[in-house]
């Protein structure tokens, strides 16, 4: 058995994804070689930015890493695309061995390609089902595809030597055997062959045969059985084939918010630079719209293994995506920025034209809002070919970005981590009725609550479900700049948000609240608590005398509330909490139902003394049982980003899924509700390629929250 799943690292936590399914169960993916490729190549498959060339002596493999975008310099050309081709060979295998395919598409694939018309090729079938035959004696090995995976087996008709199967990766280091399965690593990821299963089928009854790896002296693989098999009896030896890749398009994209809904099924949005997505005929967008870049959204199973649909979404000029939620009917809202007077929009919405403000340029990002940036919020199907509704939302000058009015792409004041330009989050409550709390630079939006009062202001707006009505919008901040990251509604119908100020003197604090003053510093975080219908209920400073912010909020079950943030400060203070990491710079606070007192002040990471941040916060969750979830990717990827290292030495668990980083890696940070106990942590990234995807952990731990009962 050979599968093929995929790591998601620019929208989405980890997905298990194969390629579309030409039908239900059926694939075409076989490319019969009619001329258009190398003569030893018979067939060919693609796999996402993979391709395997099937030949009579083996397969070789061609994995592709796009140009590194990480940097994003405004006049950064396209960088060259990188390949790394290695084989896996059959030593010893019959040159004569036939390889043929069953089961032709009704469709075909023309080839026009080079200038050497003897290379073009018309009429090209592609194949559901390919054997190579006698590739040993007595041994044919199947290669076909089944529920959306590509499977090979090994036949061994009765008093066929397994022995005589021999296998050689070339052109990439040796491999190595862990756990019984077969570790390759590669320039771009790694392959790994996972422990083999053998099996008979003797009187109708299948029985399984213990079967194992073996590495030889020359490092070559061979198949092993511990114990003896009736080699009377045909045997099928079914290794199972497992490899990361990318998803998304030969086109420079980005992966920044990602969620989940009810049944399990996963949401990744990004921006694409390009016509060049992977798109399918499902998604409501079919081509870019225009402008230096667009949004995609892509929709996958609940266990991976399936892409749902893919879309584009945007206009003539550019758009982003900050973040999205999924509603009771399963239908996405999606919260996006948009410089696009003809971005989609519906018929009957709150507000069907764009506003044209200030323009603004995001060099370190490649995008240009040339006509000045509104809020736009969309609503789909739960297909995604439909859009059901979709509205604009902006003033007098720029809307849900988050920048320093005098040095737009700077990382200064507020702006310290790559993407904090973009931070905002959208939900919806029980009723399905929307909210998104994000930053604005307008004073002149629809709000009779509060008054814009400084440079940039935090900003919370609740729409009725359908997008056509405008319930309440209001300020948050003071004389300098605000910005809110995250929003939450509680089980009462409150509204919680969090993000960091600069407005030291008169951002809104309650009385007997935790921190009514500002602590100083270039920065502090804040937390709020709002009434339904959008008045203040309680509101805090958080942080210290250095730099602070919180980036992320949840509220329990019991109606405490808790932060996650970013600090410089080696001492911020520890309150109850026995496995805090002393002099690290990450947080987790959790305070009381009115913000007066702190339940506990938590550190954890690595600050090495020096006030050294580790991980930008990409996700935070509080699951039913109060245990609490982190997520982050560590390390700087911009010249003038806000320092952060990610140290080998954080902590990590036992388990960790991988315990050791090139310090440009995720960080997964897992406690439990006491405090004194370190579940799970692990770093989780590629060995040669850097990745600053931005992750929603409640992907992976939706179920936590929804199964746990206590």
């Amino acid at each position: 058995m050979s599968k093929y799943p995929f790591f998601l690292l620019f929208l989405i936590p980890l997905f298990l994804i194969s390629q579309e399914n030409e039908k239900k169960t059926d694939r075409y993916a076989f490319i019969k070689n009619e001329g258009q490729w190398h003569q030893d190549v018979y067939f060919k498959t693609e796999l996402k930015e993979a391709s395997i060339f099937f030949t009579n002596y083996g397969i070789r493999y061609q994995f592709i890493e796009n140009p590194d975008h990480e940097s994003n310099h405004a006049d950064e050309e396209k960088g060259e695309i990188e390949a790394h081709f290695f084989n896996s060979i059959f030593i010893g295998a019959n040159p004569e061995a036939k390889l043929t395919a069953v089961n032709a598409s009704s469709s075909y694939n023309n080839y026009y390609l080079g200038k050497d018309k003897s290379k073009w090729k018309t009429g090209v079938y592609s194949y559901q089902e390919m054997l190579l035959e006698n590739i040993y004696p007595g041994i044919d090995i199947r290669y076909y595809f089944k529920d959306g995976y590509l499977k090979y087996d090994f036949i061994l008709a009765p008093y066929a030597d397994p022995k005589l199967i021999k296998i050689k990766y070339d052109g990439v280091a040796n491999p190595t055997i862990s756990e019984g399965n077969l570790i390759v690593e590669h320039a771009f990821g790694t392959l790994i062959e996972k422990a083999p299963i053998a099996f008979q089928e003797i009187n109708g009854e299948i029985r399984s045969i213990d079967c194992q790896f073996v590495m030889n002296e020359d490092n070559s693989i061979q198949f092993q059985f511990p114990e003896n098999y009736a080699s009377e009896n045909a045997l099928i030896i079914d290794p199972q084939l497992v490899f990361s890749t990318y998803s998304g398009s030969n086109t420079t994209n980005f992966g920044m918010t990602a969620t989940y809904d009810n049944s399990g099924n996963g949401y990744m949005g990004g921006t694409i630079f390009e016509n060049n997505y992977n798109n399918t005929i499902n998604g409501y967008q079919q081509n870019f719209g225009g402008g230096d870049v667009d949004i995609v959204i892509s929709k996958f199973s609940d266990d991976g293994t399936r892409l749902l649909y893919n879309t584009f979404l945007g206009g003539i000029e550019s758009e982003a995506v900050a973040s999205m939620v999924v509603n009771s009917n399963e239908e996405l809202i999606v919260l996006a920025i948009t410089s696009s007077a003809d971005y989609p929009i519906t018929t009957g919405s709150y507000k069907t034209q764009k506003t044209n403000s200030v323009g603004v340029i995001l060099n370190n990002y490649r995008q240009i809002y040339s006509s000045g940036n509104d809020i736009a919020i969309s609503k789909f199907s739960r297909n995604g070919r439909n859009l059901l509704a979709s509205t604009f939302f902006g003033g007098n000058s720029s809307d849900g970005l988050n920048f320093n009015s005098s040095n737009i792409p700077s990382y200064t004041n507020l702006v310290y981590n790559y993407g904090d330009h973009f931070r905002g989050e959208i939900t919806v409550d029980e009723n399905d009725t929307i909210y998104i709390g994000t930053s604005t630079h307008s004073s002149n939006l629809d709000t009779s609550l509060s008054q814009f009062s400084g440079l940039q202001e935090g900003l919370i707006v609740k729409f009725s479900p359908n997008l056509d009505s405008l319930i309440w919008t209001r300020y948050l901040g003071g004389a300098a700049d605000d910005a809110i990251y995250s929003l939450k509604v509680t089980d009462r119908n409150e509204i919680l948000v969090g993000g960091g100020t600069r407005s030291f003197t008169n951002f809104p604090t309650t009385t007997n609240a935790y921190a009514t003053s500002s602590f100083g510093g270039t920065a502090d975080g804040f937390m709020t608590l709002l009434s339904s219908n959008g008045s203040i209920l309680y509101s805090t400073f958080l942080g210290s005398t250095n730099y602070d912010q919180a980036y992320f909020v949840e509220s329990d079950r019991f109606n405490n509330f808790y932060a996650f943030g970013q600090t410089s400060n080696p001492n911020y203070p520890i309150v109850n909490s026995s496995i805090a990491d002393t002099g690290a710079c990450q947080f987790i606070m959790k305070l009381d139902s009115t913000l007066s007192n702190v339940e506990f002040s938590h550190t954890f990471g690595n600050g090495n003394n020096i006030g050294r941040i580790n991980i930008s916060p990409t996700a935070f969750l509080v699951d039913r049982c109060l245990n609490i979830y982190t997520s982050g990717w560590g390390g700087s990827i911009q010249t003038g980003e806000g320092a952060k290292t990610l140290y080998p030495n954080m902590p990590l668990t036992a388990n960790a899924e991988q315990s050791t980083t090139d310090r440009n890696d995720f960080y997964f940070y897992v406690i439990n509700r006491d405090l004194d106990s370190l579940v799970y942590a692990s770093f989780l990234g590629g060995l040669s390629s850097a990745y600053h995807l931005s992750i929603y952990l409640r992907i992976l731990l939706h179920k936590f929250r929804f199964s746990n009962k206590f």
